[in-house]
């Protein structure tokens, strides 16, 4: 079997000599005796093909929102979330837009010499509210120094028809079910000492 394998392979590459072209590294013999080839994971095409599924990734983080005079607007897919407040069980979303010159790519990470911006902002969908925590102006890569305004529920800022909040609200709000949702969970012997406290006076 094992020289039947031989002769076949040898056959294969005084071909490939006799025809001018170089044999292929990645061919292999199955139990059958046919020649296959097998992919090879360091190839061009294959690394090709590993940076588009990268390009596609960085692109899928950013979704376009809208645009202005000056800049283009996405939601940051990935750092924005599903979230509750500090206290209570209100469904809020938690958001990062990003604002980029018009021109520049979104997944663009490091912008040597330009500014962009990064907003922050919680949306409250049951009342339609928008409360802003920050704005980042950023030169090249973000330091992680924000200073931001704690929750406070007197923040809680209605939506005039027209403004930027609300064109970010109402086009945020339409991908609020493909974030992931994030925050501690509670335990279900808090629920059962609410109820029992309650009910009966009892405390856990």
């Amino acid at each position: 079997m094992k020289r039947k394998i031989a002769i076949t392979l040898s056959a294969v590459l005084l071909g490939c000599f006799a025809a001018g072209e170089l044999p292929d590294s990645n061919l292999s013999v199955d139990n059958a005796n046919r020649i296959t080839t097998v992919e090879n994971p360091l190839t061009p095409a294959v690394a090709a093909a590993a940076d588009k599924d990268d390009d596609k990734e960085k692109q899928s983080r950013f979704i376009y929102l809208f645009s202005d005079d000056g800049f283009n607007y996405y939601l940051d897919s990935v750092s924005s979330c599903r979230t509750t407040p500090p206290a209570g069980s209100e469904k809020l979303l938690d958001i990062w837009v990003k604002l980029l010159p018009i021109g520049l790519a979104p997944e663009t990470e490091v912008l040597s010499g330009q500014t962009y911006y990064l907003q922050h902002y919680l949306l409250r969908p049951d009342r339609e509210q928008i409360m802003f925590l920050s704005e980042l102006e950023v030169d090249g890569r973000p330091d992680n120094n924000i200073k931001e305004r704690p929750f406070d529920g007197r923040n809680w800022e209605k939506l005039v028809p027209g403004s930027l909040e609300d064109n970010i609200y109402r086009e945020c709000i339409k991908y609020r079910s493909s974030l992931k949702k994030r925050g501690p969970k509670k335990k279900t012997t808090s629920k059962i000492g609410d109820v029992l406290e309650d009910t009966f006076r009892i405390s856990l």
